[in-house]
């Protein structure tokens, strides 16, 4: 029942995206054309959605193995099924919020196309590598690691478009490092290499969300914002009010090229102890390497 809920919630919603995307994009004289093509894009992601939504067992199967689900194409199915029921739901608080809540507001529905339907969408690997936490072994680890970490990339480029979004994609991805490695420690009995390089990850996630929240400040080229002589702090929280651009020129906007510099040094280090920690694992002899006893 839930999968046809989440098939029927993702049609109506991306078939309102598609269709503004098409009709604004490709077809802005023809929007029947475009109707044509948001009814068979949002239908294929439905269809999706019901292809890959996770099948309960029959009990008939109860005593059969139960095969590990967090392996092989799992993870992409699992993460696609979550990427567009999350875009959906992201996209439809967005378009239809504002038409409720301020509905003389013309440019409301723009929150929905432009920030939470693809803030959503782009919170699927997240969410997806958390509803499998509970399933995952050792030898996933690499693969959620990755995923993870397209995760991250992925609330970076949205920081560099909208901080305060970007911020939330951030925290929920170390939201879920954070579960993962928990997870494992508690229940995968890890060898101490793999403790120690989820130690490094979280730490350097961590550093980047911290340089996130006080970024680097610039003053803004479009324009000069109020009290254009005052001197401009080397860093500011992120929601200063100097940032805010609703109603004027801000006083200062994020140095984005300086936030990326910091955001690569912070993921250098993070390589470099990942490096020497696989480094000192290699040169560590193995059991089977030791002398037999006399």
């Amino acid at each position: 029942m839930m999968r046809f809920v989440a098939a029927l919630l993702a049609y109506v919603s991306l078939r309102f995206f598609f269709f503004w995307v098409a009709a604004g994009l490709a077809f802005p004289q023809h929007p029947d054309r475009a109707g044509v093509v948001a009814d068979v894009l949002a239908l294929g992601c439905a269809g999706l959605i019901l292809h890959f939504w996770p099948k309960k067992r029959r009990a008939s199967d109860a005593s059969a193995p139960i095969p590990p689900p967090a392996s092989g194409p799992a993870f992409g199915s699992r993460i696609l099924v979550c990427a567009l029921v999350a875009g959906s739901i992201g996209f439809a608080g967005g378009f239809f919020g504002p038409i409720v809540l301020t509905p003389e507001a013309n440019q409301g529905p723009l929150l929905g196309i432009l920030v939470t339907g693809p803030a959503g969408f782009l919170l699927g690997p997240a969410i997806g590598v958390a509803s499998l936490i509970r399933q995952i072994a050792l030898t996933d680890l690499r693969k959620a690691t990755r995923w993870l970490t397209v995760q991250g990339l992925l609330a970076g480029g949205f920081y560099a478009l909208f901080a305060a979004f970007g911020l939330g994609l951030m925290l929920i991805t170390i939201a879920v490092g954070a579960a993962l490695f928990f997870h494992t420690v508690r229940r995968l009995d890890p060898p101490k290499p793999v403790v120690a390089c989820g130690v490094i990850l979280l730490a350097g996630a961590v550093l980047m969300l911290g340089l996130s929240v006080f970024p680097p400040v610039v003053a803004p080229w479009w324009g000069t914002g109020p009290d254009p002589g005052a001197p401009l702090p080397a860093f500011a929280f992120v929601l200063d009010p100097g940032f805010d651009a609703s109603r004027h020129v801000p006083r200062y906007a994020i140095n984005r090229p300086l936030w990326a510099l910091e955001m690569l040094l912070v993921a250098a280090l993070m390589g470099v102890g990942l490096l020497i920690v696989k480094i000192i694992a290699g040169s560590r002899p193995s059991p089977d390497d030791s002398p037999p006893a006399a």
